[in-house]
């Protein structure tokens, strides 16, 4: 699907430079371009920032990281971590950061090196407006 917008924009240039004689079809042509060469270029730097991510879940992993920031919960505490290490994960597939929820209370501060078991999800899906 990402080539879709680069096919657009071809083509779109095709019909600017076929229409050259004609100031409506070089219009159209131009309007066209500029809208798909916007959107794949959107689309490439969209790929080219994308941090790995998980496809499926990873049970009862040894993951290490950084806190990076923590809050509090009713029943203890949510962390996020980065700069991290995870049990048979190559380090290219390693998500920059993760999430995970610990039952101790105000026991980890940001900053602190933390190791622990933890079963890692995939991101959930963006919610509907």
């Amino acid at each position: 699907m990402a080539w879709l917008a680069g096919g657009i924009a071809a083509s779109a240039f095709l019909v600017l430079v076929a229409g050259r004689r004609n100031f409506g079809i070089m219009a159209f042509g131009l309007a066209v371009l500029l809208l798909a060469g916007g959107f794949a270029i959107a689309q490439w730097r969209t790929t080219d920032v994308a941090a790995p991510k998980f496809s499926k879940a990873v049970n009862a992993r040894s993951v290490e990281g950084r806190v990076v920031e923590v809050w509090e919960m009713p029943r203890g505490q949510r962390l996020l971590l980065g700069d991290l290490s995870i049990a048979r994960v190559e380090r290219a597939h390693t998500p920059k950061f993760v999430r995970v929820t610990t039952r101790q209370p105000n026991l980890i501060s940001v900053g602190d090196r933390v190791r622990m078991r933890a079963s890692l999800r995939p991101p959930s899906w963006p919610a509907l407006p």
